[in-house]
């Protein structure tokens, strides 16, 4: 059985117009009913995305790529409402693991990470190339440091954009990536109290 998520965009797949122009609404409708499932919380099974793609077109509205893969718009939804199921169906799709910050929540395009002191935010993910080929299974998340950032105004979430050109620009291994946060987290806990030597008692 679908997922309540698949059956919502399929319902608006089947039940929309495709006469003359309509197609260019439908597109934007599909996406819209993608966004809806994320953010009331629908449940999403892993391989959704994958199906949504090959079964609705998805090529004509995932929306353009920030990496190699189209439809990161989606993943940034999913991480922002907290919809783990979504994260999880798209991460298969992208055929990558979750970047995690220290804080335990995921990072996507526009989260703001702080990398060599630098005040940066994700612009990309994407598979390390070497001499020209993709390198299996060595995953590489972008980050760019601006000297201003702003907020979209019409991007309800708040997210994060860097204005003009990035003065520095970052490309993590998720190798690197997991030791840095692990590090962080291990900096947050609480240090052990020192034990002190009881006072001699007089004699």
């Amino acid at each position: 059985m679908s997922s309540p998520a698949y059956r919502l965009v399929e319902l608006v797949w089947k039940n929309s117009s495709r006469h003359r122009d309509s197609w260019i609404r439908l597109n934007q409708a599909l996406a819209n009913a993608v966004v809806l499932a994320i953010e009331a919380g629908l449940k999403f099974a892993p391989g959704d995305f994958d199906k949504m793609y090959e079964a609705f077109r998805g090529g004509y509205w995932f929306g353009r790529s920030n990496g190699r893969i189209q439809g990161e718009r989606f993943y940034g939804h999913a991480v922002r409402r907290d919809n783990l199921s979504a994260c999880i169906a798209f991460e298969r799709y992208a055929e990558r693991p979750p970047f995690i910050l220290d804080t335990g929540a995921r990072a996507a395009i526009g989260t703001e990470v702080f990398w060599s002191d630098l005040r940066c935010v994700v612009t990309s993910f994407r598979r390390l190339r070497r001499s020209g080929v993709e390198v299996p299974d060595v995953h590489v998340m972008g980050l760019s440091h601006y000297k201003t950032y702003y907020s979209n105004p019409d991007d309800l979430e708040n997210v994060r954009l860097g204005e003009g050109t990035p003065i520095k620009r970052f490309s993590i291994e998720r190798a690197e990536w997991l030791v840095e946060m692990k590090r962080r987290r291990e900096a947050k806990k609480p240090k052990p109290a020192e034990k002190t030597a009881a006072p001699e008692s007089a004699a």
